[in-house]
């Protein structure tokens, strides 16, 4: 994915929702939290499995898997592709519309692209220091 990508996403709304989520529930992990508010905001929920932590997301660019969950990394390269095309669609039209195409996909793309999104989501945050 490029990195010079005009994300559509209200970074600032988004760390609100994840601070006041915070808030509530202080225990919970960042990440946890924002996979509840794609939840919210229509993402499916993710399967059985529990929630892994990746290590630190790097910028996104078109030969590079590093914001792919570890589980994901092991799959058939048209599946990482497909993952790492949903997180270029949603930062360039905005969650709705990516969750909208993410829905579409088989639990599998859904689980790694909602895992993935909420690292890309919550490194994004951080490094504009809104939490």
């Amino acid at each position: 994915m490029d990195s010079n990508i005009v994300h559509n996403i209200n970074y600032r709304e988004l760390a609100q929702e994840v601070s006041a989520q915070k808030e509530i529930s202080p225990k919970l992990s960042h990440k946890e939290i924002i996979s509840n508010v794609l939840e919210q905001k229509g993402m499916p929920p993710m399967s059985s499995r529990p929630v892994v932590s990746a290590p630190s997301v790097q910028p996104i660019n078109k030969n590079d898997d590093s914001v792919l969950p570890a589980y994901a990394k092991k799959s058939d390269p048209s599946i990482q592709n497909k993952i790492q095309h949903l997180i270029s669609l949603t930062l360039e039209k905005g969650l709705k519309d990516g969750i909208d195409f993410a829905k579409k996909e088989d639990p599998f793309v859904i689980d790694a692209y909602h895992d993935s999104l909420s690292d890309v989501l919550i490194e994004e945050i951080k490094k504009r220091k809104l939490i």
